[in-house]
């Protein structure tokens, strides 16, 4: 191949892995701090964050970690709040999943 040929193709190739990239990563790029960032917010809207820490340390050193994590999501807030949470935190795991799943698999061929 004459050194033209080889730009052209090198060319070509990197418009190929942009297409790429924009087409693997970035919907999980903008949907992964969207959602999160909506977790967060409704979570600090929707609990005082602190106290449940606060709690979740003290039952943590007696043990019983479970009851408290299942006695405070029943007791302590609406069941609209908590579904929205919980739909959008395993949306981002899913996201997060897939994100680094698409750069392991990311190889570049170099021409």
């Amino acid at each position: 191949m004459d050194a033209e040929s080889q730009k052209l193709t090198r060319k070509v190739m990197r418009r190929v892995y942009a297409i790429w990239f924009l087409r693997q990563m970035a919907p999980i790029l903008v949907a992964m701090p969207l959602s999160l960032g909506i977790v967060l917010w409704l979570t600090a809207k929707e609990f005082f964050v602190a106290k449940i820490v606060e709690n979740f340390i003290l039952t943590f050193h007696s043990g019983n970690v479970f009851a408290f994590i299942g006695s405070a999501f029943y007791s302590s807030t609406h069941l609209l709040p908590l579904a929205i949470i919980g739909i959008l935190s395993v949306l981002s795991l899913i996201l997060g999943y897939k994100l680094v799943r698409n750069f392991m698999q990311m190889t570049l061929v170099r021409i």
